[in-house]
């Protein structure tokens, strides 16, 4: 069960995300292509690993951020549909790979397993992005499939690795108390 605490935090990282996400959409999204977004919600799924420690709570991010994007169509990202539900499913293969991996729930998950976790979900984000553009009629050439799934892979990973970095410099530091 969620404490206040727990919500606290997935409300914080929501509201960092869908921000962030707004300005680099509007500002950034020709330079990047997305990528810094891969990168952050990747980062801030293993930050909630690490400090919450509670299965799903990167589903719950996931999904309230799509939400927001979906219905708050004020914010100035491309194809609000899509973004909601690779995001959702992006949280849905993290947590699921957790759950699969660490069955016993005794310990926590390893850092190895938080990056393949991390670059499964931007594996599974990239992969609806692109099926829901093929889906709708934009017609996308193999090759633009291969380089966005690897990239996507690979800063999904380094996301992960950051966010592990971050969250356990933040415990020292007393900003997070466990």
């Amino acid at each position: 069960m969620l404490t206040t605490r727990d919500v606290s935090i997935v409300a914080a990282l929501t509201a960092l995300y869908v921000v962030v996400g707004s300005v680099s959409s509007y500002t950034l999204r020709t330079a990047t292509r997305s990528a810094d977004l891969f990168f952050l919600i990747s980062a801030l799924f293993a930050i909630l690993v690490v400090v919450v420690g509670k299965p799903w709570t990167a589903t719950l991010l996931g999904t309230t951020s799509g939400l927001i994007f979906l219905l708050f169509l004020l914010t100035p990202i491309p194809f609000p549909p899509h973004v909601a539900a690779a995001l959702v499913v992006n949280g849905l293969v993290f947590d699921g790979y957790l759950k699969v991996i660490n069955r016993d729930n005794r310990t926590s998950p390893s850092r190895s397993q938080i990056v393949v976790a991390a670059s499964l979900g931007s594996l599974a984000m990239a992969a609806v992005v692109l099926a829901l553009f093929e889906a709708l009629g934009t017609i996308l050439p193999l090759t633009i499939w291969v380089i966005a799934l690897i990239t996507d892979v690979l800063i999904g990973a380094l996301g992960g690795f950051f966010g592990i970095v971050v969250a356990r410099r933040l415990r020292p530091a007393g900003v997070v108390r466990t």
